[in-house]
Order: structure tokens, then sequence, then C-alpha cells
């Protein structure tokens, strides 16, 4: 019977001492002790044998100097509960073990009965004594005097041992080896009695260990799965020749270097993974360096009565150009290039409540913002023409709160029509929406601050000073948040949406105009029109990083991943496409005189740009 345990990789050994019987379980691996005390318990109980007491355990793996755990059940009828090092609450069967292992159990159940019965006979008085034990060949004896000597320098070296394969592991096999090396040394301090003077110190470290087996199980998960990519993508890059091989070989990077980012900085392969990080994206950065070769291409020049000051998406398949006061207009387009409608900025302010403005009047639309679901454009005038409004601001103006207010369009993008009107401050330029549709933001350019509607009512809520001429405005998704440039300096303030109170990114560079949140609210870039310059701030580090585009750079806009930031360059008439992860000039593409606006539509990946002489330039620029 001993014969078929063997074929089926598991030993089994047993000795009779007086009333406490010893078993000896080995394999190849660690015998799995909840599975097999369960067996044993659960045979010797159903004996229901008087004269067997304590049944002592040893689980050994092969080739190893001691065994890896010992377990003890204590069979008296007064306690009838299983002693055990690792759990003495109770005894638990394992299915996942009993499903995968299914005939190393028969191998454990047939030994099991073998053993039973040689209890029976022992007892029935038909075996005397255990004399075949000893008379085995090669025997393994595990009498108390015999017993293993179990010590803390074992535990330590395995602990050890532990702890260098988890500094260089980097596979799955690997981090499966450095777990099953932390749960041999816990197993080893287990299995120390607590007779032993070393008992104390074996609980200590106990403790310590099990944290280091929850951390190779659970913390470097992220930095495990990272490695694993940049292991596929060092493979893939050896071989990759075509263009679509090394988009393959630069996915793998980009899954490597996003899963490691996840690790947090509280954790404790923090620092590996940054380690890891920086040398990722190097490689990165090179694959890159190939597939780059051809960029941002001219598809498609859309001309005619227009003189857009700006152009965007609206997400939804539109595209609004807002055509200023050289125009009064707003030109529509949708994806197909069309022309979809022009609307007039004439309205009738009485029509919308303000019954102290008597007649049709005009605007002059600059900047536009759409709600998040599309439904609304809200469209900013720099100034409203009519008899009651005799004094606008300029470019030029001084802050003050006696120049004329103008107004914000809010339009229907179904039926493109005017359907609300909200008076602002003088010389509105920007709009942005919060990400919650609670507020719609317009930056006041001559009155130096910050309209706030609310959506709910369309109404002006609050009127924030902010300083010499405010212009471009990101809100972070938390719509908590609002960065405003303040174009008349060199600093960036932050309104905080919940009490309207104001701080400051200080000395960011000469003119801050437009301003682009990454989809993280990681980073934010900002283009210094006053310096030629873009730069890229870490909201985290405060870390600054800048790169010259161009003379003059106006708006920005990033690509569907975030990968590329796109700046219009006004008085060099080009684009520059601009790698954010390292703040590189890719491509930089000529246009006509004086782009001032910029958009991208990330369903069909191009880039529009509203050049201020007379036309939209469409780009395709794919990922």
């Amino acid at each position: 019977m001993n014969n078929l345990i063997f074929l089926h990789n598991l030993s089994l050994e047993t000795h009779l001492e007086d009333d406490c019987l010893l078993v000896l379980v080995t394999s190849h691996q660690i015998p799995d002790p909840d599975a097999i005390i369960s067996f044993i318990y659960q045979g010797i109980i159903s004996l229901k044998n008087p004269a067997l007491k304590i049944i002592r355990i040893f689980g050994h793996e092969d080739g190893k100097n001691f065994p890896s755990w010992i377990k003890e059940i204590n069979l008296q009828p007064e306690l009838n509960l299983v002693k055990s090092q690792r759990n003495t609450n109770k005894i638990r069967i394992k299915l996942s073990w009993l499903t995968m292992s299914f005939p190393l159990a028969l191998g454990a159940l047939g030994g099991l009965y073998w053993l039973m019965e040689m209890i029976v006979w022992k007892n029935n008085g038909n075996l005397t004594d255990f004399s075949w034990f000893n008379s085995q060949p090669n025997p393994r004896s595990i009498s108390p005097q015999n017993t293993p000597k179990i010590d803390l320098k074992q535990a330590l070296k395995e602990g050890k041992e532990a702890s260098d394969l988890g500094k260089l592991a980097q596979t799955e096999a690997e981090w499966n080896q450095v777990e099953s090396q932390w749960s041999n040394a816990i197993a080893t301090l287990s299995s120390i009695p607590q007779t032993s003077s070393e008992y104390e110190t074996a609980q200590i470290k106990i403790q310590e260990y099990q944290k280091n087996l929850s951390q190779a199980q659970k913390q470097p998960e992220y930095v495990r799965q990272g490695t694993n990519q940049a292991t596929e993508a060092v493979k893939l890059g050896k071989s990759a020749k075509t263009q679509t091989e090394w988009k393959t070989v630069a996915n793998h990077w980009e899954k490597a270097i996003a899963t490691l980012k996840e690790v947090k900085i509280e954790d404790t392969d923090y620092i590996e993974a940054q380690e890891k990080l920086e040398e990722y994206e190097q490689y990165y950065l090179a694959i890159q360096d190939k597939l780059e070769m051809s960029g941002m291409t001219l598809i498609k020049t859309i001309s005619g009565n227009i003189s857009p000051k700006s152009i965007v998406y609206s997400g939804k398949g539109l595209f609004f150009a807002q055509n200023m006061m050289y125009r009064h207009n707003i030109t529509v387009y949708d994806q197909n290039y069309n022309l979809v409608k022009t609307i007039s900025d004439q309205v009738k302010l009485s029509d919308f409540g303000y019954q102290d403005y008597t007649g049709i009047y005009q605007g002059s639309p600059v900047e536009v913002a759409f709600s998040p679901n599309g439904q609304y454009a809200w469209v900013s005038n720099y100034q409203m023409y009519g008899k009651e409004f005799q004094n606008p601001g300029s470019d030029r103006c001084v802050i003050s709160s006696n120049y004329d207010p103008s107004f914000l369009y809010r339009i229907d993008t179904k039926t493109l029509n005017i359907d609300q009107v909200i008076s602002v401050g003088s010389v509105p330029k920007y709009v942005a929406i919060s990400p919650d549709n609670r507020f719609v933001l317009t930056s006041n350019w001559c009155s130096g601050d910050i309209s706030i509607i609310n959506t709910e009512n369309n109404q002006e809520i609050k009127r924030i000073l902010v300083g010499a001429y405010p212009r471009g405005i990101a809100i972070d998704k938390k719509s908590e948040k609002a960065y405003i440039a303040i174009m008349g300096s060199r600093d960036i303030a932050i309104l905080n949406l919940k009490d309207y109170s104001v701080n400051w990114l200080k000395n960011i560079g000469l003119s801050p105009r437009h301003l682009v949140l990454d989809s993280d609210n990681e980073h934010l870039y900002v283009s210094l029109n006053g310096d030629g310059e873009v730069a890229r701030i870490n909201l985290n580090s405060m870390d600054i990083v800048k790169i010259k585009t161009g003379n003059a750079p106006r708006s920005l806009v990033l690509s569907k991943t975030g990968k590329y930031l796109y700046v219009v360059n006004y008085n060099s008439n080009t684009v520059s496409k601009v790698r954010t992860i390292d703040l590189k000039i890719i491509q930089t593409v000529n246009t006509s005189a004086h782009p001032i606006g910029i958009t991208y539509d990330p369903q069909k990946q191009e880039v529009w740009v509203a050049c201020y002489s007379g036309n939209i330039l469409i780009f395709k620029d794919e990922e």
C-alpha cells in the first residue's frame, strides 16, 4: 500500500509511542497541512479508539533537512480540537486542493486506510509492537528522540532567501517562488514550541514575515504586471520590422508604464516602480521615435466669408468657429467638413428678460465651450453693439468696472438657435464649463474678474476679482478647482469652486494665455505668449518643464490619448506637435497667416486649426 502512495508523489510513515501516533508525510513539494490533517483527523475519529490520545503529524518536503510544518491533534473527547501553529480555531478543507490534486488525495486516503488498519491490529492485540517500522529499507525515524530539530537559525536563513529573491524577482514564476520561500520561513517559525527559549522571538518574526508574504502577494502586483509587459515588449522588439509590429511593441511599453504609475507613494515598492518607470519611458520614447517619422498631414482647407477667432469640437459631431465682430457670426461644420449653419450674433435682449435694452443688438463671438453632454454651446461676446453700449472695453483697456458689460449666449446644438443670453463682465474672453455641469465660467478681460453662472437658473451668481487680463480657464475633473491664466502677469489663479477663495501658482512665465489639463489632472499645460514657450506643470510635485515652440504660442489642445499636445504659434504661422511625456517637439507644420484657434476630433483623429486670416485647416494625425 505504501508503494501505491509513492506513485502519487506522497510518502506516509508512522510510529506509535504509547497513546501518541507520529505520522511523517513527505512529498516533492510542501504537503498541504489543512487538507492532510483533515483526512487523518476524520479517519482516526471514525475508528473511535479510546487508546489513542494524540496524533502528531510532520509535513516534510523532499530534500529539506527540517519538516515544513508540525501539527498535533488531541483526540481527548473533552477537548476535541485540532492544535495548529498556523490556525488554532478550525480545520479548513481546501476544496481547490481537492479538485486540483485529486490523484494525490486518493494516495493519501489509501495510505490513511492502511494506517488505520495497523492501529486496529495493535489495539486488538494482533500486533504487539512496531518493529516492522524500523526494519523498513532506508527508514526516516520520527520518534520523539529523533524528531528533526527546528530552530530560529533555519527560519532566519529561509527569510533571508525570500528577501533576496524578492529583490531580483521579475516574472510571475519568480514572484511565486518568493511567496513560497516566505511561507517556508513562516512554517519553520511556527514549528518552534512554546517550551523553546526561541519561541517569543519566533512569534515576533512570524508577524514580520506574514507582512512580507502579504506584500509579495499583493503590492508587487502592479510591478509584476508592468515587468511582464516590459519583458514582452523586449521580446517583440527583437524581431519587429513593420510599422504595425513597432506599434505593438510601443503598446506593451505603454501598458507597462501605465501599470507602474498605479503604484502609490505609500506602497513599499514605490521606489522600485519609479526606477523601472524611468527606464521603461526611455525605451518607449525610442520606439515612438520610430513611429513618428510620419505625422500631421493637411487633408482639407475650409475658406469662405470667415475670420475665425477660435474653433472648438462639440464631441458630438459639430465644430463651432467664432468669427468675431469682423463677420458677426458663428459657422458650424460637421465631421465631413460641410457647413451646417451660419448663426448670426444678432439678438433682441428684451426677449430674454433684459427690458432696459430695446431693439436689436449685435455681439462679437470670441470663444465657445460645450456642456458635458454636448446639448448646449456657450459663446462669449467680446462686446455688444447697440445704442445702450457706448463704452466698450478693448485689448488695451485699464482694469475697471466702468466699461460696458457684455453677454454670454447659449445655443441649443439641436436647433442651432440662441435660446439664452446672460449678462457678464466687460470683454469676456474664454468660457469653461465644470464637468458636473453646475457652473459656466467666463474670464472678463477689462473688468479683471471671473463670472460664475449657475446653469440651473442661468444667472450670474458670483464675480471673482483676479487681476489684470484673465483669459484661459481649465477646470479639474472633480469640478472643485478652476485654473485661470492671468495674461497681464506671470501667474495662474486657482479658484476654489466650493468657497470661491483664490490661491496662486506664481511666476510660471510671461503672459500665460491658454490652459489645458490632462485626463488625470496631474499635469497642467500653459502657453506663455510672452516667452514663446509652452510649460508643463506637475500639480503634485510642482515641477515645471518648458519648451520653445514658436513666436506667440496661443491655443492648445491634447490628442485623444494625451500623448501629444498641439500648439498654434500666432506670429510664426505654424503648429507644433509636442510629445507630452518628455515635452519634445515631434513635428512643426506651416499654416496660413495667424493661426489662433485649435481643436481635436478624437473619432477621426484630426486636428482643426482656425487661422485669423480667413480659413480653417484640417490635419490628419493618427496616434
